[in-house]
């Protein structure tokens, strides 16, 4: 399996969505985040549905925190929850 990792932010609905769709549809491996934790959650099933590996982040990408957890995510490659 693919061990490269892309990173989307907004991944929860429209552009960001459309993206980690593809990407995934071209077997990358993704780290996705997003303020809506539910429709972050619907992006990654889709996602997975490509055999996918697939770190949901969830937060707001302006929270020094939640860049912390995306760090954490690309260093470990664990599930991070905000």
């Amino acid at each position: 399996m693919n061990n490269k990792y892309i990173i989307i932010t907004g991944a929860s609905s429209g552009i960001g969505k459309a993206i980690a769709i593809q990407a995934a549809k071209n077997g990358f491996n993704l780290i996705l985040s997003g303020r809506n934790s539910a429709n972050l959650d619907a992006t990654t099933k889709i996602c997975k549905e490509h055999k996918v590996k697939v770190i949901n982040v969830y937060g707001d990408i302006t929270d020094s925190s939640i860049q912390e957890k995306i760090i954490d995510a690309v260093k470990n490659k664990k599930e991070l929850f905000a």
